[in-house]
This record gives C-alpha cells, structure tokens and sequence, in this order.
C-alpha cells in the first residue's frame, strides 16, 4: 500500500506586532512591492525561530514568526511581511488561516516559502525554510 503526503499551503499575510516574542526589530518589514523587487536578487529565505514547542490546542499566530529575505551576497534585506506556507496533512500540528495549531502530541514540520505571487520572472524553485514543531500533551 502506497502513502502519498498530501500538502495544503495556504498565504499568510503577517501583519507587524508590538512586542511579538520572535520579531527582530533590525530588519524592516517588507511589503509586497518591495519582495517583488527584491526577487532578482533572492537567494534564500530564513525563518526565526527553527523551533516551536506547542501544547496540545495552544495556537500561534505565524505572524509572530521572522521570515527573512537573503540575498544573493548573502545580506539580509528584510521580513517578508506575508508568505506561502504548509505542514502536510497527518501531523502533529496543522496550520490554518494566519496560524499554527498543536492537535496532537508529536512533531510536525511547518515549510514556508517564498510568496508564489511574487516569484515571477524565476523558474527556479521558491526559497523555502523549516519550522520544527513539537507538540506536548
């Protein structure tokens, strides 16, 4: 019996929040014209934190996570203030609309990647980053 993993990615829009726990004050936040401007020169994204510890029914809001934008000299040019994202389906935690949600004990794993809306013009594959979860009772 085959098993094929079934990918849902939704776009988030991440709005700046005073005071998020994850948010880096250095970098400024990027709008939609400016990670379209930037895509000449994308080589990859990061995302801060690489770890998230949830409780079974604790949500985060994906906002509060730092998607940063390097370039192909390898500086950072900013917070992408909106991405695609997905965690495939069976895991330990699913990710809806704006946020990531622990549903079960165990891990998962979130992917965020660069907005498909603005990877216009490339035909290599988005930059994408991982998130491990781990989610508790």
């Amino acid at each position: 019996m085959k098993r094929f993993a079934v990918w849902l990615f939704l776009s988030v829009a991440a709005a700046p929040v005073a005071g998020a726990q994850f948010k880096s004050a250095a970098l400024p936040e990027l709008d939609e014209a400016a990670y379209r401007a930037l895509v000449p020169v994308v080589k990859g994204i990061r995302v801060e934190p690489t770890t998230l510890t949830l409780r079974v029914g604790q949500t985060i809001e994906l906002r509060t996570l730092n998607v940063i934008v390097v370039d192909s000299s390898g500086k950072d040019r900013g917070r992408l203030s909106g991405f695609d994202f997905g965690i495939p389906k069976g895991q330990a935690a699913v990710a809806v609309p704006r946020k990531i949600t622990g549903s079960r004990p165990g891990t998962a794993v979130l992917t965020i990647h660069y907005p498909t809306l603005a990877w216009k013009g490339r035909s290599d594959p988005r930059p994408a980053a991982t998130v491990n979860v781990e989610v508790k009772p």
